[in-house]
């Protein structure tokens, strides 16, 4: 009882926060990331136009004629550690995943900036050439980027998103 009338009722406890959603959104990101970022890989990545086309390549190089070998490991790798998070209950791995992410997202950007790149690499596969050479071939070509090198940088962005989503949630918890 208190000096002013009848006793005061405890206050209600404060409502607990529902479960963060960490394991599942976070998770989800990873994998979706990391399997854009392996589809990308498989896909055109520079479209040649010029007189006449390597032969074969109507829809442009592939990205496995090149660096898409790495962003197919590497999305494939972040699929695995979000993964790995998810059913071993390691927010961490989610963290970790970033790292794959970053790395194929550089890939991706530097293709997007330098399309001959995947050109070069694949008529290297057949013969060697020099700087000097390669200029000369390529100034009766026209390159450009195409729909594969975005899907994997988009994809490396989802993972990069998740990864870091992750390292703040672990700061928090």
């Amino acid at each position: 009882m208190n000096a002013y009338g009848p006793p005061i009722p405890a206050p209600y406890p404060a409502p607990t926060p529902p479960p963060a959603a960490f394991p599942q959104q976070i998770h989800i990101l990873g994998i979706v990331g990391g399997a854009l970022a392996t589809v990308g890989s498989l896909l055109a990545w520079t479209r040649v136009e010029g007189h006449s086309l390597m032969a074969g390549d109507a829809d442009g190089v592939r990205g496995t004629s090149g660096d898409g070998l790495w962003t197919l490991i590497l999305g494939l790798v972040a699929v695995a550690l979000f993964l790995a998070a998810r059913f071993a209950r390691k927010p961490v791995l989610n963290a970790v995943g970033v790292v794959p992410g970053l790395i194929a997202a550089g890939i991706a950007a530097l293709n997007i900036a330098n399309p001959d790149r995947l050109a070069r690499a694949r008529l290297e596969e057949e013969m060697s050439l020099t700087d000097a050479q390669w200029n000369q071939v390529a100034s009766s070509f026209e390159f450009s980027a195409t729909i594969g090198v975005f899907v994997v940088l988009l994809g490396a962005l989802a993972i990069v998103v998740g990864g870091i989503l992750a390292v703040t949630q672990l700061r928090k918890g």
